[in-house]
């Protein structure tokens, strides 16, 4: 069933925690970001610093985290941070993860992964099934950004019916992106193969924390359902429970 946009929504990707990685670099370029996504109508948001390119471990991110959230609160910004990552689909992973290198979202097993934007890696699904036999959860980062996957959509249908949940990104069906990574993010959405929109948030301005706009655009795809896409599905996910449920296309009826 599909969330009110009146709800309040959860963001599973936003680079928001400061000088950790290519997004915010100050604690007031943080503060700006949650004040945006409050505006928004955000009430949760998860912290995904790109792994293994922040290069700390889980409990020096935790750290970070915890001084952010500190000024967010001396600030009056009453946005819940949570922890997670987004970490680099790479043979090491299992290894990164079992090392405190790498972490999944929270207290959970789900573990937002990313591929590269211009190949499909031959051990994908390889690694991905490694993932799953050790009880992970992956959930895939804006695969219409990757060339392959966008061009060729069965190679993404294969992970979804394979237990990956996908995520794509607000840019992306809006257009910011190009032409490519919305068509693919729409096709993706017309199939019913997505779980989650986020935005990947970068800053305030560039790529901004905002989930309204694009949930609205993909209500025009899927009906009401987008509105789980941006609330019952990244909080069933931040409290690690298996009811995530993709939004489905209303069938329409036969001319």
């Amino acid at each position: 069933m599909g969330q009110s946009p009146t709800a309040g929504l959860v963001d599973l990707h936003t680079h928001i925690v400061p000088g950790v990685d290519d997004g915010a670099q100050t604690p007031d370029e943080s503060l700006a970001m949650a004040r945006a996504a409050l505006a928004d109508g955000v009430r949760q948001v998860v912290a995904t610093p790109h792994i293994p390119f922040a290069g700390m471990t889980r409990e020096e991110f935790g750290q970070r985290l915890e001084s952010l959230r500190q000024v967010l609160a001396g600030q009056g910004a009453n946005l819940e941070v949570h922890l997670g990552a987004e970490v680099s689909l790479e043979p090491d992973i299992l290894r990164w993860l079992a090392a405190g290198l790498a972490w999944p979202i929270g207290a959970t097993r789900y573990v937002l992964v990313e591929l590269p934007f211009f190949v499909l890696p031959p051990y994908t699904e390889d690694v991905i099934f490694r993932l799953q036999v050790e009880g992970y959860k992956p959930i895939l980062a804006h695969p219409e950004r990757n060339a392959l996957l966008a061009a060729k959509p069965e190679r993404l249908q294969v992970l979804v019916e394979r237990g990956v949940l996908v995520q794509i990104t607000t840019t992306s069906i809006l257009g910011g992106f190009g032409v490519q990574a919305k068509s693919a993010a729409q096709a993706f959405l017309e199939r019913g193969w997505v779980h989650v929109l986020a935005s990947d948030a970068h800053s305030a301005n560039h790529r901004p924390p905002l989930l309204t706009e694009a949930a609205r655009a993909a209500e025009r795809i899927v009906g009401a359902d987008a509105w789980r896409l941006v609330s019952t599905n990244p909080a069933a996910i931040l409290g690690g429970s298996e009811d995530v449920e993709p939004a489905r296309p209303a069938r329409r009826a036969r001319q």
